[in-house]
This record gives structure tokens, C-alpha cells and sequence, in this order.
């Protein structure tokens, strides 16, 4: 700053001068707009009314530009029943949040040169070699690669997009294998695929297979190669597929709607079951803390860099975070729910246009079905999440208002 001042005096010398326009006092006091408290009450009335109407048990929220943290707090109860409130060690059900932290693990692998995009995935797991499409039997099947299980057009569905298919793996108990990634993959192979490689977007196993490829490359299991090449240089200390028992309590409830639209627990859904460990795979199954996950949400704000550690090649986050579906899979739909101004990178979502998931054209994140919700604005250089914890076929109304609720705080501080 003084060698900047001294620039200005030096060849400015007339600003200094009286009556000759601004003073050094003047330049050293002008700062860059900041936002207060009061600036994100529309932000918090929103969630507090959420609370107030018992349509959300908790809700913990955090938003950062690439150097501070702008805003964060926490709202309501992690347990109803026991009135415990949400705080900054509540363990958090990811579900699809899971998969960016997977599909960033691939692009870090494609980094290293271990694997390519176009690698077709019978190169990993030869069961894939020779697919075949319902009801297409003499019809050849395009190969699938990595990039496509990145971006949901593999073929591979599941039940929430409903369908033949997935009538077929609920026929067959494919969840059976479910004790065990490799053969649960394997298995997978043995169904037809619900339509051809690259011609439409399902929301299905893809990154469960994923998450197997991690593990043939790697030669690691999956948990453990996310441990060592992303929890631990990015902090998260809090976040894994198994909670310790002296720690269960603060794993939060996960709730659901009841027919009167009232929430209660769901029961299957016990903490004890992360006390023994849930099956490390792909497409769900990690917690994690608000501030776990934020480390994870800056290093991709910050075009794949942590502090000193570089996690991603900035050329590799920039091309995630690019739509990479044709023109005839927009929007995005999952289960006939279409998405409105979305398209989908490799891993993430993409906005291709303003909407209520992103705001800013050229933002992009994800969501869970337990209302987990990220998005990173590259352009205007900020991030935020918010992480509640009930089980809701697609986004809440909160979720649909929370991002444009931010930039509205955003905009009246004058930040954007």
C-alpha cells in the first residue's frame, strides 16, 4: 500500500495539493464495501420462518468469497425430540453431496495421468464390455467411458427415475450386493442399460462405479484413497463413512414428511448405523460438518487450490464446472422433474442461465436428497452452502429461495 501511495505522490503530486482533489488520508480510507449483520436479516428471517412453520428442523449456513468467510450461522434443531440444537460439530447425512467429493477424486487421477475421460469403462471392469439396451438386444451398444458416468448419461439408472429398468434391478434385489462396491458393480453390469451411452441424462449408479474405478486405479479401497488424497489436505477432519461412538450424538435426525405435511424421524435412518459404518461408495453415504464441506466448496472456489495445496489442476476445474450435455438432455431432469436453466459438468451442476439454484450464469453445485446444497460463482467469486436434514424428493421450497435470497443481501452491501 505505501509503495502504491508513494507512486501516486510521485507522479500525481497536484491530488495533494489543496483545493487540488483528494488527500493521502482520503486514499488510505477508502475500502472495499463490507457486509454487517443487519445486511443478511432478509437471509434470516427466510430460515427462521422455515423454522417457525416446523417445515425444517435445522438448518446450519455458510457463505464465503475466496479469502473470508462472509456470513455463517446456525438456526433450529439437529434433534426436535431432544431439543439439541445445531452447531458447528453437527454431522451432517451428505447423500448426492457425496458424489462431487467422488467424481473430483477421478478428475484428480485424470490429473495424475492415470486414467483419461474417453477411457471406455470395460478398460477398469471388464463386465461392461459388451452392454446391451432394454429392449434393443440387436442394436450395438456404444461403450461407456468415464466422462460419461461423470455426467449422468451413461445408461445406468435407478429407481428415482423410474422406468423398465429399474423395475428390473427391484425385481432382482440388486440391492442385495450392496455389502460390498466391487460386486455390487458387477452385478450391475448384468442389467440392461436404460438407454444408449451419451443420449440421455438418468440419475442413477453412475458414480458408484465411479467409486469402483477409484479403486481399481488406485489400488486403495475407496474410503481410504478419499482419506489420504482429499480429507486430509483439505481439514476435513469430521467428514467419512463411519462416526465414532463418542461422537453419535452429534450426528443429526434425519426427518421426513408425514401425509399432514408434519416432520418426523425416520427411524431406519439410526445413528448407531454410522457408528458401524455405512458401505463407502459413490453416489451416497459420507457425513460430514457445514465446515468439512466448505473446505471442499473453497478449494473448487478457488480453481482447485487449498491454502498452499493444490488439489486440482485449475484447467480441470474449470472444465467441470463447463455444461458438458447436448442441447436435446436441457435442462436437466431427474425423475421427470426437470431443472429449469441447468445443464451438468462432471460431477456438478451447471447454470446455463439464471434460476433459482444458481443465481449467476456459470455458477455451478450440487444438492442431497437429505437438503444438502452447495453452489461456487467463479465470476462474482463466492460460495455458500446450506445443510439441512430431512428427506424430501427433490429440492425444498427453502432451497428453491436460498440462493437468490443470498444475492439479494449481497447486492443492498454493494458486494456484487
Amino acid at each position: 500500500m505505501n509503495k502504491i501511495l508513494a507512486f501516486i505522490c510521485l507522479t500525481f503530486p497536484f491530488i495533494l495539493l489543496p483545493g487540488g482533489g483528494v488527500s493521502v488520508q482520503d486514499i488510505q480510507e477508502q475500502k472495499a464495501p463490507e457486509i454487517s449483520k443487519k445486511d443478511w436479516k432478509p437471509l434470516e428471517k427466510l430460515l427462521e420462518g422455515y423454522i417457525a412453520k416446523r417445515e425444517v428442523p435445522g438448518v446450519a449456513v455458510k457463505i464465503f468469497d475466496r479469502e473470508k468467510t462472509l456470513y455463517e450461522s446456525y438456526f433450529g434443531s439437529r434433534d426436535m425430540e431432544k431439543n439439541w440444537p445445531v452447531n458447528k460439530n453437527t454431522r451432517f447425512r451428505l447423500a448426492s453431496l457425496t458424489k462431487p467429493i467422488v467424481s473430483i477424486a477421478v478428475l484428480q487421477l485424470m490429473d495424475q495421468g492415470d486414467l483419461k475421460l474417453d477411457d471406455p469403462v470395460s478398460k477398469y471392469i471388464p463386465a461392461f464390455k459388451k452392454m446391451r439396451v432394454f429392449e434393443q438386444e440387436n442394436r450395438a451398444v456404444e461403450q461407456i467411458t468415464i466422462q460419461h458416468l461423470l455426467t449422468h448419461n451413461s445408461g445406468l439408472t435407478s429407481a428415482i427415475e423410474g422406468g423398465p429398468v429399474a423395475k428390473l434391478y427391484e425385481e432382482k434385489n440388486l440391492g442385495y450386493y450392496l455389502d460390498n462396491l466391487g460386486g455390487f458393480v458387477n452385478k450391475l453390469a448384468e442389467f440392461p442399460l436404460a438407454a444408449q451411452p451419451g443420449r440421455k441424462f438418468l440419475y442413477g449408479f453412475s458414480t458408484d462405479v465411479l467409486g469402483r474405478i477409484i479403486e481399481i486405479v488406485s489400488g486403495q479401497p475407496l474410503d481410504k484413497y478419499l482419506q489420504e488424497n482429499l480429507f486430509n489436505p483439505l481439514d476435513m477432519k469430521n467428514t467419512g463413512y463411519q462416526l465414532p461412538e463418542e461422537e453419535k450424538n452429534h450426528l443429526a435426525t434425519l426427518y421426513r414428511y408425514n401425509k399432514e405435511k408434519q416432520l418426523i424421524p425416520v427411524f431406519s435412518a439410526t445413528r448407531n448405523t454410522y457408528v458401524k459404518g455405512v458401505l463407502p461408495r459413490g453416489n451416497y453415504g459420507l457425513i460430514s460438518t457445514l465446515e468439512d464441506y466448505s473446505n471442499f466448496v473453497s478449494m473448487l472456489l478457488n480453481g482447485g487450490r487449498y491454502g498452499n495445496t493444490r488439489i486440482l489442476k485449475e484447467e480441470t476445474v474449470k472444465l467441470l464446472s463447463t455444461n458438458h450435455l447436448p442441447e436435446n438432455q436441457l435442462p436437466l431432469a431427474i425423475g421427470g422433474m426437470p431443472f429449469k436453466g441447468l445443464g451438468f459438468g462432471l460431477g456438478v451442476s451447471v447454470s446455463i442461465e439464471s434460476n433459482p439454484l444458481g443465481y449467476s450464469q456459470g455458477s455451478f453445485g450440487w444438492i442431497g436428497a437429505s437438503q444438502t446444497y452447495f453452489w461456487v460463482d467463479p465470476d462474482k467469486g463466492i460460495a455458500g452452502l446450506m445443510f439441512s436434514q430431512f428427506s424430501y424428493t427433490g429440492p425444498s421450497g427453502l432451497i428453491w429461495e436460498f440462493n437468490g435470497k443470498v444475492y439479494e443481501c449481497l447486492n443492498k452491501a454493494g458486494l456484487i
